[in-house]
Order: structure tokens, then C-alpha cells, then sequence
């Protein structure tokens, strides 16, 4: 298990350089100015030269790259063009926001989802099934930022329950958590309806009514942690997609988080702010990427039993 760890996190490695390249390259060869975006349009094109040449922006595009990544490995993610303030700095302060935001959501998503999946795969075709199934369908389609402003609209502006804006506290975390959580619970739903179905016909399920067993445990014991393994990996999926799609809910609510800090950085053309924040939440994602493959092993023996077969060959040729 611990070498399979490594070998995943020595892969982390060049997806995290990936990324670098690409979404230096995808900034860098976008239109638009960024000396003239911090400048202004009034500005002359003496003085947009000197920023230029100030940012470091008139060398080679491939000097620049390696000056990035060479700061990037010391811990350096440059200075803000707009702020001139390290970038690192102002990640390390806004990103726990985005964090707790997701990780609100994603425990939205499970605590509404994974129930009402599997009652609904266990009442097959009832008016709970229907009803639970018509309601994901609604919530996938749905936006996040046009949830979100539902949910102002009633409980902040009509029933004045829950704060409009801001991040100061529990109350100011529920309405943006539930913006994203309940589109995230539509998808976990129907994927626990469909992986418990397929699991609920096996005949080791049959056997299990026929032993005397009661409905509950053979639910909850036999079906559902065999049907877990894709749910847990939609699951996964789901946290990196709220980590981006953060971005958007926190410019509705205005928390101050890592996504509304990077949607203003983009507008301004500030390539620090985009790739160091680009940066983290690709590494925040191969990190849930690695606790979904290590959560596989304790779920599923099956995939255990691999890492303990693929141990035993090595061991006896070393014998022989």
C-alpha cells in the first residue's frame, strides 16, 4: 500500500507540470495586454513599455516559463500585477474559504444524495422513486449561480432567515454550501440509484433474504458497500468540480475565497493570481484523487487482495 501511495504521488508530478504548461501557454497566448490593463487605456506606450520590461514580460516566452517554474519549486508564485503583493500570500489567506465552501458541499451532497438514492433503488418504481427521480433531474439541469440567487431571494430578501453576502460565520456558509450541494446531490442521487440496482439483483443478495436476513442490513451491509466504489468516485469528482465552480457561487454571495480572487485576476490579465491559483486547486484535486484510490482498498478487498498478489512474485523470486 505505501508504494502504491508513492508511485501516486511521484505521478502527481507530471500533471502538476502539465497544468503549468498549459495554462501558462493558454494566459500568455490570449489577447490583451496586461501592462495595459494595469495601466489604463490612457496610458502611453512609453510608460506600458516600462511596465513591460519591469514585469519581466519583453523576454523570451520560454525564459519566462522557466523563471516560473523555477519559482514555483522554491515556493515563490511571483507578485500580483495589479496588488504587488506576493501571490502566495494572498492564496494561503483566501483559499481556506474556498475550501470550507466545497468541503460544506460535498457533505450537502452526501447527506442529501446517497439517502435518497438508495431508497430510491430500493423502492424501485414507487411514487418515492419517481418523485426523488424527477427532482434529480431538475437539480442537475439547474445552475449553481441560478440556485444561489433563488436561495437569496427567498430566505435572505423574503423570509430575512440567512445573511445575503459574506463569509463571517456559520450562517453566511449555508445558502452558497446549498447552491452547490443540492446540483451535486442530483448527480450522487442518480448514481446511487443505479450502481444500488445493479448490486441488489446479484444473487448474493437473493441468498441473503433467502438465509433470514433483515432488509436493513442486507441494504446497508451487502448492497451498499459493494455499490460504493463508483459513488465515492463520483464523489471525488464532484469536490474538484466545486473547488472550480466556486468561482462563480463565491461572486454571487461575495466570499472572499480563491474563486472570486481569480475571476478578478483573469478579467485584469493577472497571470500570477491565474496560475498560482490554477496550481492549487489542480493539486487539491490529485490529492482527493489519491484518497479516492486509498478509500478503494479499505471498501472493496478485492482491489487489496491486487496489492498484496502483485507483492508475493517479487518476494519469491527473491527467494529463489
Amino acid at each position: 500500500m505505501l508504494r502504491y501511495i508513492g508511485k501516486r504521488l511521484l505521478m502527481m508530478i507530471p500533471v502538476l507540470l502539465g497544468v503549468m504548461v498549459f495554462i501558462f501557454l493558454i494566459l500568455h497566448f490570449s489577447p490583451g495586454d496586461p501592462a495595459r490593463m494595469v495601466l489604463g487605456e490612457s496610458a502611453t506606450q512609453e510608460t506600458v513599455e516600462a511596465l513591460r520590461e519591469e514585469l519581466g514580460l519583453n523576454q523570451p516566452l520560454f525564459i519566462q516559463f522557466f523563471k516560473y517554474i523555477g519559482g514555483v519549486l522554491t515556493g515563490d508564485f511571483g507578485m500580483s500585477y495589479i496588488s504587488r503583493a506576493p501571490v502566495i500570500d494572498a492564496i494561503l489567506t483566501r483559499y481556506p474559504a474556498t475550501l470550507i465552501l466545497a468541503g460544506l458541499s460535498v457533505l450537502i451532497m452526501i447527506i442529501v444524495g446517497l439517502p435518497i438514492g438508495i431508497i430510491s433503488a430500493t423502492r424501485q418504481y414507487s411514487f418515492m422513486d419517481r418523485a426523488s427521480t424527477t427532482i434529480a433531474l431538475v437539480g442537475v439541469s439547474m445552475p449553481t449561480f441560478w440556485i444561489g440567487m433563488l436561495l437569496v431571494l427567498f430566505f435572505s430578501l423574503r423570509l430575512g432567515w440567512l445573511p445575503v453576502s459574506g463569509f463571517y460565520g456559520p450562517a453566511y456558509w449555508i445558502l452558497p454550501a446549498f447552491s452547490i450541494g443540492i446540483n451535486s446531490a442530483a448527480i450522487i442521487m442518480r448514481m446511487t440509484r443505479s450502481s444500488m440496482l445493479e448490486v441488489i439483483r446479484s444473487d448474493y443478495i437473493r441468498t441473503a433474504r433467502a438465509k433470514g436476513q433483515s432488509e436493513r442490513k442486507i441494504v446497508l451491509h451487502h448492497a451498499l458497500k459493494n455499490a460504493l466504489v463508483p459513488i465515492i468516485t463520483i464523489i471525488g469528482i464532484q469536490l474538484g468540480t466545486q473547488l472550480g465552480g466556486a468561482m462563480v457561487t463565491e461572486s454571487v454571495f461575495s466570499i472572499p475565497g480563491l474563486g472570486s480572487y481569480m475571476l478578478t485576476a483573469i478579467k485584469s490579465r493577472d497571470y500570477p493570481v491565474v496560475q498560482g491559483g490554477v496550481i492549487f486547486i489542480a493539486a487539491t484535486f490529485s490529492m482527493v484523487n489519491l484518497l479516492v484510490d486509498i478509500i478503494y482498498a479499505f471498501i472493496d478487498p478485492r482491489i487489496k487482495a491486487q496489492y498484496k498478489t502483485s507483492r508475493k512474485p517479487k518476494k519469491e523470486a527473491v527467494a529463489q
